[in-house]
């Protein structure tokens, strides 16, 4: 026979659901902040990003800056959506056990989003082939983040099974 379990909604889930709807503002701005650099690198509607052929046939080196900067700011906000649903399903299922942890690694994987996507559409002679996503450190912060929540999902489950 199986064993009922209940679960508890802690009063600290505030926080996990303040940081949730924090991840919701963040996605909002990675999408608003491509409208600069699509304009900057004239890619039209509805191309995503600015094929290798158009960048290889630019008139001039300030035209491929713009359109790999564009491809950069697209980059970074997909790069946010492919980890946005196993984040938050993250947040959601650690914060009802861990709410003040699940609160913070959800903190710092939005703040590890704005650091990269930031570094990553950089102007500066460092952010060239992709490098840029690195610089600052924000790619390590969310993958941190993502990480702990992670193995704190599978060690809430685990502790689930020896009930």
């Amino acid at each position: 026979m199986a064993t009922l379990t209940t679960i508890q909604v802690p009063q600290e889930y505030g926080y996990v659901l303040i940081t949730a709807a924090s991840s919701y503002v963040l996605s909002i701005w990675l999408g608003v902040r491509i409208g600069p650099f699509r304009r900057a690198a004239k890619v039209p509607y509805p191309n995503t990003y600015a094929s290798s052929e158009t960048i290889a046939n630019a008139s001039s080196a300030r035209e491929k800056r713009a359109l790999y900067l564009f491809n950069c700011a697209q980059r970074a906000h997909h790069n946010a959506l492919e980890n946005y649903s196993t984040v938050l399903t993250g947040m959601l299922i650690t914060g009802l056990k861990y709410p003040k942890i699940a609160a913070a690694m959800g903190a710092v994987w939005i703040f590890g989003r704005v650091i990269y996507a930031t570094s990553y559409t950089s102007t500066s002679e460092n952010n060239v082939d992709g490098r840029g996503r690195f610089g600052g450190g924000g790619f390590y912060l969310s993958a941190l983040s993502q990480i702990v929540l992670l193995v704190l999902v599978g060690k809430i489950g685990v502790d689930l099974l020896r009930l």
